[in-house]
């Protein structure tokens, strides 16, 4: 019985990391390419730690950031990445 819920609780934590791989891939999707009212997008943004825009940091920087974000929005946690136009408020 402790196998069995041991492998439950293994692919409900590996269900909740795709569902968030999704979101993360969605919204780093919807940063680069939706139409934008604005000419503003997320991804254009400085970050203050290197001064850098966005989309000049490593591709590696840019998944994590985009899964801190999908994680903020599905746990209690909170993120410095806003929407900065209507499709990314949607």
């Amino acid at each position: 019985e402790n196998v069995r819920m041991a492998v439950q609780i293994g692919a409900l934590s590996f269900a909740f990391l795709w569902l968030n791989h999704m979101v993360t891939c969605a919204w780093y999707g919807i940063g680069r390419a939706a139409p934008t009212g604005t000419s503003m997008r997320w991804v254009n943004m400085e970050w203050s730690s290197t001064g850098a825009a966005f989309q000049e940091t490593n591709r590696v920087y840019q998944y994590l950031t985009s899964f801190h974000w999908a994680m903020a929005q599905t746990t209690l946690g909170a993120m410095e990445v806003t929407p900065t136009n209507s499709y990314e408020r949607s």
